[in-house]
């Protein structure tokens, strides 16, 4: 069987998936084939299977009904072309043949059952198959010509005898290195990180010191990073890092099904102290789910590097005091100050962020926003992407200084990191003063 899905519409847009067996199960519960975290999804809500007939979509008896092609469908035939709707989330059928043969790659004959994004293990190095026999063979007589040659071009080889004693070191020398060769291939492929795309982690300690994605990562998950947290029905504000992400809108924000927005394009290397406020309406009292959702898996045509990787999970609750209009607007007031003045002293825009953040709370929990929450959020905006542009131009100033030598200039930006991040818990703070530990130099203003 071969099946390519796309999602047309819902959480996800654009991202397409491929199925090789049969049958597959849809839903929003963990241990379904294809994993919907969305509330208008049930836990089981279809399956497909093969029939005499073709490729069959059959509904579970889901809360909502499964649509094929805007027609609430129990059992039905799948061709190139339909639409199949879920709730919120609507797939396009591009490809189905239920006679198709696949030839798996060996991490897709492993998990065969599950969604297969892309090939997994291709472009991966160490991850390469044994050769067949007949490719074996080739490589051991191709070994044993080319030390053959530079036996003779030494003047080694002088005897029949001789000759027959040297064809069989070189037997046996290739045949040891195939051996080798396999083993190490074997050791890689039983060693590489199972791929947890579709795994919910917990945001909690264990989050803040661990990355997610593919390539160089604690956790691999090519695809997505699925996270849970729960609300005790304050403001709540999801802090992260990310790396080698290379658009605006690559990775999608997805809380309970709804996207919040997207992770920003990052620089090589990591860009710390990023963060988003989860809006109050997506709040539920238990179990809240946060998606990393990386949309160019399957990766984009032309792009050969697909790595991504966001860490540093924190979150942060805070209790929302009685909406005060006239509070918020002093604070707001203080918070314009700091900020006009921040030529005078760098730690002034972090001062700015302190009181903007402490009007906002004044006007969080507000049924109907005021003019004076409008003019907190947009200022609070403005502050946090001015403060995230100096810490970058800083890291690049120190990194070009260390470049040519000149370590005086980078100790004074990274010094400047700290005075306008004074905050020892900040990560900008934490990374400046551990670049200077790894140069030697002491943080002293």
């Amino acid at each position: 069987m071969k099946l390519r899905l796309k999602i047309v519409k819902g959480a996800g847009e654009g991202k397409s998936f491929v199925f090789t067996k049969a049958p597959v199960r849809i839903g929003r519960a963990p241990d379904n084939d294809l994993v919907l975290n969305d509330d208008g999804i049930s836990r089981l809500q279809c399956e497909l299977v093969i029939e005499p007939a073709g490729v069959m979509l059959r509904d579970l008896e889901s809360a909502n009904g499964t649509k094929v092609n805007d027609v609430i469908a129990t059992e039905t035939e799948l061709r190139t072309g339909d639409t199949i709707g879920m709730g919120p989330v609507i797939f396009e059928v591009l490809e189905v043949d239920a006679h198709a043969e696949i030839r798996a790659s060996g991490a897709q004959a492993a998990k065969a059952d599950k969604i297969v994004p892309k090939p997994m293990g291709e472009g991966d190095p160490g991850t390469k198959p044994a050769a067949p026999p007949q490719k074996r063979a080739k490589l051991v007589t191709k070994v044993a010509g080319k030390l053959t040659g530079i036996f003779k071009s030494q003047g080694v080889v002088q005897s029949p005898r001789a000759q027959s004693s040297q064809r069989r070191i070189v037997r046996v020398a290739g045949l040891t290195a195939l051996i080798i060769a396999v083993c190490l291939a074997y050791y890689i492929a039983k060693h590489k990180k199972p791929d947890e795309s579709f795994k919910v982690f917990p945001i909690d300690k264990a989050t803040q010191n661990t990355s997610y994605g593919k390539g160089n990562v604690d956790v691999v998950a090519s695809d997505r990073a699925t996270f849970t947290f729960d609300c005790q029905g304050g403001r709540v504000v999801i802090g992260y890092a990310a790396a080698s992400i290379d658009r605006g809108d690559q990775v999608e924000i997805v809380v309970n099904g709804e996207r919040v927005g997207y992770a920003p394009q990052t620089a090589s290397g990591w860009t710390t102290g990023l963060s988003f406020i989860v809006p109050r309406r997506l709040l539920k009292a238990e179990r809240n789910i946060v998606i990393f959702d990386n949309l160019d898996i399957p990766a984009r045509a032309g792009k050969d590097d697909d790595r991504w990787a966001i860490g540093q999970l924190t979150l942060t609750e805070v209790a929302l005091p009685a909406p005060n209009p006239t509070k918020a607007k002093q604070l707001h007031e203080l918070g314009k100050v700091a900020f006009d003045s921040r030529s005078v002293a760098p730690q002034n825009l972090t001062r700015a962020v302190a009181y903007l953040e402490e009007a906002e709370l004044y006007t969080a929990a507000e049924e109907a926003p005021s003019p004076v929450a409008h003019e907190v959020v947009t200022l609070l905006e403005k502050v946090r992407a001015e403060l995230q542009t100096t810490f970058e131009a800083h890291v690049f100033s120190a990194e070009q200084a260390l470049r040519f030598g000149d370590t005086e200039r980078a100790r004074d930006a990274l010094r400047d990191i700290l005075r306008y991040f004074p905050d020892a818990k900040d990560p900008r703070h934490q990374a400046a003063k551990e670049r200077l530990a790894e140069l030697g130099i002491g943080n002293a203003h």
